[in-house]
């Protein structure tokens, strides 16, 4: 099995934290449409329809709310990775990238880092697949849903 880098870890997960934002505006975006629509139809007097839409604002209050939840836990998720991350790197990014090692860096510090960071990993890599689960399953099938 090969390594996870970190920082990659941590750009998906970022990737994903907007992902669930944006997911969450749009829901929140049909129920303020759906609300809308509720109104004009008891406006012009279609209690059903008004009803109907009133349910629809629901299911998309709801969703808005599913994703709500999942985006500021992804947030908090995010922030204790940078947290680690920046913890377990003590070698700043632009000079670890140039080969430059701080002086005294000793093979035990290095041991450590390695294994803060591959902890690091497994704790990103448990959260993506965590929270890849719950959103794949909420996707609805191409065509189910129409909006109008």
């Amino acid at each position: 099995m090969a390594a996870v880098d970190p920082r990659h870890a941590l750009r998906q997960a970022i990737a994903l934290e907007h992902v669930l934002h944006q997911e969450r505006e749009k829901h929140d975006r049909l129920a303020a449409r759906w609300q809308h629509r509720a109104e004009l139809a008891l406006r012009r007097g279609h209690e059903e329809l008004a009803h109907e839409a009133l349910a629809r604002k629901a299911a998309e209050d709801r969703l808005a709310g599913e994703y709500r939840a999942q985006y500021l836990a992804q947030a908090n998720a995010i922030n204790q990775a940078k947290r680690r991350l920046k913890q377990a790197s003590p070698i700043p990014p632009q000079r670890e990238r140039a080969g430059v090692r701080e002086p005294g860096a000793g093979l035990s510090e290095r041991v450590d880092q390695l294994a803060r960071e591959d902890r690091l990993e497994r704790d990103l890599a448990a959260l993506k697949a965590q929270l890849a689960g719950p959103t794949a399953a909420r996707e609805p099938a191409a065509g189910a849903h129409s909006e109008s």
